[in-house]
């Protein structure tokens, strides 16, 4: 049986064990899960999260495992749903949840999954409180070698799939006392404390939400949503602050499955990064004009987005937002985006943003160095507002802790800095306005988009600096510092390059290291999506020859018998004197 090792179990890893027991060849998959409990992901872990947080994915938009999420929540007791705060007259394909009941489906549908893939004549072991230390390609095979029980053993395998999912970057040399969005808060130390969150968007507003639920609930009176306090002495407060000082938008509604493109389709972008004519983002942008301008005349008259460029578009975009206090701004738009789900009206210059992300992000690692810049500058930004939209309870949630004197958004600007009282506890900042100073600091911005000196297996970093050498004569010392800054760079299939290492039998589908050259590959289907491509790959891989060590390099000698063994990569088969070696 051809041995497959999966690093990590939350969504990554739950989506490549659905697809690679599809393969019509028999499987050993060996899933590996630091914590004590498979089948769950950080973001949806219920020791970290609150039932108050939401998944900001409707129902309809996650990709179903053994079930749809909707049939699942149908198969529950009352009893179960209510612990998450969910009746049953609530379960719609359109709606948002909990971020914990999230995190129950999933482990719930692995333990289908792996009684499916049994069933399929597959082998599946499940090793939780396992931490993997190090991915290790030798020869044939793929060697992982993890820690557990306070001992370290190797385990070999014939392909990994690195899926370990989020992860956090380390902040403790910046700010030692910068704490992790998603760390268990110290309830006692945070209930009269002036918390101070870095960041404004989903993974920000959680911990205010969350924080709130430690000493309070929400409730509905006469229509609109209220926070009652049930700890009369708490006197916490949070502040949300970033460089702009907005809140995301309330999620929109429209059509899914989404319609297709008509303008700036994938294939046109990919034409345009590939023609050697230079100025690709300008030419990009053209595409981008004429795709709104047909979606939405009105909205692109309004801007003047015939005078605008990749530069200043982004300017123009926020700028009305940026005139607004940022809740009053939320309860504005909360209010439009309830009357259009109602209603089920699409906003058509938003659908048009929200659709063009995919060609962008597919063309982004084609780009030279300034255009890559410069997008991420604009562009990207504007994107990434767009489809991070958040679910409309969870504005209605901050306006109920507005009204209640516990929250508050601040506009760091481009100018701030950060500096923490090691003896008194506090954390000041310093703005243009003036100081700001907090008993707690969490660092809430979001998955961070992790370079390769930040992948946690250090063997694997080496092999994948030694490969890009083998590939290129010219590679400097210079070279490594650069590429080490960079995400980690795969194919199409997600695997890895080959080199002096046969590097291709790994897989990364891990997405924090994936976002320096794919900027929206993120969520749940994009999980899905990168675990389907993987699969279809292996399975070419298998069906030709899964039982032959795949090289690595063009062709690989060997003699045996004076007959000649050459490995043909395009081909992926060994070859005897021209004839095919079964």
């Amino acid at each position: 049986m051809t041995r497959i090792g999966i690093v990590g179990t939350g969504p990554s890893g739950i989506y490549s064990l659905m697809h690679l027991i599809n393969l019509p060849m028999p499987l050993h998959i060996t899933l590996f899960e630091q914590n004590h409990r498979a089948g769950v992901g950080t973001p949806y872990d219920p020791e970290t999260n609150d039932p108050a947080m939401l998944a900001n994915i409707a129902s309809i938009e996650l990709p179903p495992v053994t079930e749809t999420l909707v049939d699942w929540l149908h198969d529950r007791t009352d009893a179960e749903l209510a612990d998450v705060h969910i009746s049953r007259a609530e379960i719609s394909d359109r709606a948002f949840y909990p971020r914990v009941l999230i995190g129950a489906y999933y482990h719930d549908q692995l333990t289908k999954l792996i009684k499916r893939a049994e069933a399929q004549g597959h082998t599946v072991e499940v090793l939780t409180c396992h931490h993997v230390v190090d991915v290790i390609v030798h020869e044939g095979d793929v060697v992982i070698q993890v820690e557990a029980d306070g001992a370290t053993r190797l385990q070999a395998f014939d392909y990994a799939i690195v899926a370990s999912g989020h992860q956090e970057r380390d902040v403790e040399e910046e700010h030692e006392q910068l704490d992790h969005a998603y760390a268990k808060r110290d309830v006692e130390t945070w209930r009269d404390a002036r918390i101070g969150v870095l960041g404004t968007s989903l993974s920000a507003i959680d911990v205010a939400i969350g924080t709130a639920a430690e000493a309070g609930r929400f409730v509905r009176r006469e229509g609109r949503l209220v926070y009652v306090s049930d700890d009369a002495e708490a006197a916490f407060s949070v502040t949300l602050m970033s460089r702009r000082g907005l809140l995301p938008e309330a999620d929109f509604y429209c059509p899914i499955p989404y319609e297709p493109l008509v303008h700036c389709t994938p294939e046109q972008v990919g034409t345009i990064c590939a023609d050697g004519k230079g100025d690709c983002l300008d030419r990009m942008f053209e595409l981008f004009k004429t795709k709104l301008t047909t979606a939405d005349p009105g909205y692109a008259d309004g801007i003047g987005l015939q005078f605008l460029t990749p530069d200043t578009f982004a300017e123009v975009y926020f700028a009305a937002r940026q005139r607004v206090p940022a809740l009053d701004w939320a309860e504005a738009n909360l209010t439009e985006a309830k009357a259009n789900a109602r209603a089920r009206k699409t906003v058509a210059w938003r659908y048009a943003i929200l659709r063009m992300h995919e060609a962008f992000g597919n063309a982004v690692k084609l780009l030279d160095e300034r255009d890559r810049k410069r997008f991420s500058k604009g562009l990207k930004q504007v994107f990434i507002d767009n489809y991070a939209a958040v679910p409309p309870l969870s504005i209605e949630r901050l306006l109920a802790l507005r009204d209640a004197g516990k929250l508050r958004i601040l506009r760091l600007g481009n100018d701030y800095s950060l500096h923490s009282d090691d003896e008194g506890g506090t954390t000041t900042i310093q703005t243009e306005a003036g100081e700001e100073i907090f008993d707690v600091m969490v660092d809430a911005r979001g998955q961070p988009a992790l370079t390769l000196q930040e992948l946690p297996f250090p063997t694997l970093r080496l092999q994948i600096i030694a490969n890009e050498r083998a590939n290129d004569p010219s590679f400097t010392v210079d070279d490594v510092s650069d590429l080490l800054e960079s995400g980690v760079e795969v194919d199409e299939s997600y695997a890895l390059n080959d080199g002096l290492y046969s590097l291709s039998r790994v897989y990364c589908l891990s997405i924090p290291h994936l976002l320096k050259l794919h900027p929206f590959i993120q969520g749940l289907t994009s999980c899905d999506e990168l675990a389907q491509a993987m699969a279809a790959s292996l399975a070419d891989e298998l069906a030709e020859s899964h039982t032959l060590p795949h090289p690595g390099i063009t062709e690989r000698v060997a003699h045996f018998d004076e007959t000649s063994l050459v490995y043909c990569l395009s081909k992926r088969q060994w070859k005897a004197d021209g004839q095919r070696v079964t």
